[in-house]
């Protein structure tokens, strides 16, 4: 929720939806509720009308109702340190959802890019399975910025042990045109 936070502080006119597994995105509920108490916050359920997301200031929908948000108007699609952790299978349901189920304008990501996995001795076995959270962008997405280690994630003092991060940023092309299944295979395979 400190991200939201933040933009919401910054830009007005704003309404900010939240996607999360339940037990994270209750702590975000809680952060924004404290930090905003005269907003409109909203928790989505089952019967929550995701046409009327626009009343809200902010919207949490916990990821089992993500398929909800599909048809909604994206201005930027916002993901930190989540995509990277995924398994394969799961960053490319995302990614359909992104670029084929709702209308994105931009995405902006921070994710881990490049992870160490020792093959050797299988260390990080999983890690062979995840990760691939940047090679399933289609060429509707024209790159504005594509930097390894941020210069937020850079310290001269101190060489960390921690996964090196990929920032991201990109604005949807939709006057380019290409055959979706045939991009959609190659990424499965």
């Amino acid at each position: 929720g400190s991200l939201a936070r933040v933009i919401f502080n910054k830009i007005k006119n704003v309404s900010y939806t939240l996607v999360d597994i339940p037990e994270s995105l209750y702590f975000s509920y809680l952060f924004i509720k404290s930090n905003f108490p005269d907003k409109s916050v909203v928790w989505a359920t089952d019967s929550f009308d995701f046409e009327k997301i626009d009343e809200y200031d902010f919207i949490f929908v916990p990821v089992v109702l993500y398929q909800r948000l599909a048809g909604q108007e994206v201005d930027l699609f916002i993901n930190t340190c989540s995509l990277g952790e995924m398994r394969n299978e799961v960053i490319c349901m995302w990614m359909d959802m992104i670029q084929n189920k709702m209308k994105t304008k931009y995405f902006f990501g921070v994710n881990r890019f490049l992870n160490t996995v020792h093959r050797k001795n299988v260390k990080h076995h999983w890690r062979l399975m995840e990760n691939k959270c940047y090679s399933h962008f289609d060429p509707q997405w024209k790159i504005l910025r594509w930097r390894i280690e941020p210069e937020f994630a850079q310290c001269p003092y101190y060489e960390g042990f921690a996964s090196r991060c990929l920032e991201f940023i990109a604005e949807r092309d939709n006057s380019v045109t290409y055959d979706v299944s045939v991009q959609m295979s190659k990424q499965i395979v």
